[in-house]
């Protein structure tokens, strides 16, 4: 009568699946924190263009200023730096709209720079409110 041993394999089962199982890991933690990052631009994005549509055109400093600082500010308050903000009015009183773009260089919490792009970017175009 002959005994079969089976001894192992259930570990080198393990140490073909383990590799699979960890990259789909952590390309879920990456993405997730590309996405919370993202959304933290927009939100940053949104909170300044919504300041510098309600400021006085003829205020110092100037709307676009004001806006560009508090969006710097709200990142700073999510520790994203080195972004890049471009403000620019387009338009005539009174359709003249702040459109802000924001670029910030995406820092990958993983270190797989490969699964997600090189910046991360928002935009965000509002009309300017009636000023007196």
């Amino acid at each position: 009568m002959a005994i079969h041993r089976r001894r192992g394999g259930a570990a080198i089962e393990f140490a073909l699946v383990l590799p699979v199982l960890l990259g789909l890991l952590f390309g879920i933690i990456e993405y997730g924190w590309m996405f919370l990052q993202q959304s933290n631009i927009v939100s940053a994005v949104r909170e300044g263009v919504r300041l510098g549509v309600t400021y006085a055109t003829d205020a110092t400093p100037d709307p676009a200023v004001a806006a560009a600082d508090r969006i710097e500010a709200v990142l700073a308050d999510y520790a994203i730096v080195d972004a890049t903000v471009v403000t620019a009015y387009e338009g005539a009183s009174p359709d003249e709209t702040l459109t802000v773009t924001v670029t910030v260089p995406y820092q990958p919490l993983i270190g797989w720079k490969g699964l997600a792009p090189d910046n991360l970017s928002a935009s965000m175009t509002m009309l300017l409110e009636l000023q007196d």
